[in-house]
């Protein structure tokens, strides 16, 4: 299956808007009591489960080299608003934000520890009702991340022990989820990087 929507200047729309055309509705394991997810407005809307709501792309998505942005919104709860589950390589990470009681956003898991464990663990205060621009991206050995204009991951991912809890197992390779918490997302896109070119060796 091709991604949602057309690439343009080299960016490919994950969500059309309009519909959930290209995803999932999780309903297995801890996902099995999700709310609703739907579109308002223009709007994707995870209502509240108990605990988790998700959904999963079922497009293609690549596994290194790329960068996810979108808009999210913790619209009602206390808990992460946005648990994009997400592939490096051979390996999945699951970025969490608002986690914790509401401020905790980081990497779960890295090296058997979670987001409020590792060294990408950072507390930032979410109001609700108010968007929050995120970026993520795979690329060059690394996961790096961005809440707004700020860096708030920069992971080397060589040598690191790189896993999920195994609830979100549901949401590879791309997934959102959120935790007894209504959740809303716009402008989600995928941008694919140019692959790094190999460095010359020394010689004569």
């Amino acid at each position: 299956m091709r991604a949602v929507g057309s690439a343009e200047g080299g960016r490919t729309p994950l969500f059309n808007g309009k519909d959930l055309a290209g995803w999932r509705v999780v309903d297995e394991a801890e996902f099995a009591r999700h709310g609703a997810a739907h579109v308002k407005d223009g709007i994707l809307v995870l209502d509240a489960g108990y605990p988790l709501t998700g959904i999963v792309y079922e497009g293609e998505f690549p596994r290194d080299e790329y960068e996810v942005e979108l808009q999210a919104m913790r619209v009602e709860g206390d808990d992460f608003f946005c648990g994009m589950t997400f592939p490096v390589g051979d390996s999945y990470l699951t970025w969490i934000v608002g986690g914790w009681g509401g401020e905790v956003v980081g990497l779960s898991n890295v090296d058997d520890l979670n987001a409020s464990e590792n060294e990408t663990s950072r507390v930032i205060s979410f109001r609700n009702g108010r968007w929050c621009p995120l970026r993520l991206r795979v690329a060059g050995g690394r996961v790096t991340a961005w809440v707004g204009c700020e860096q708030v991951i920069d992971l080397a991912t060589e040598g690191r022990r790189l896993a999920i809890w195994p609830e979100q197992e549901p949401c590879r390779p791309l997934g959102v989820s959120t935790f007894y918490t209504t959740a809303a997302i716009r402008k989600f896109v995928l941008r694919r990087l140019p692959e790094p070119r190999a460095t010359a060796g020394a010689g004569g």
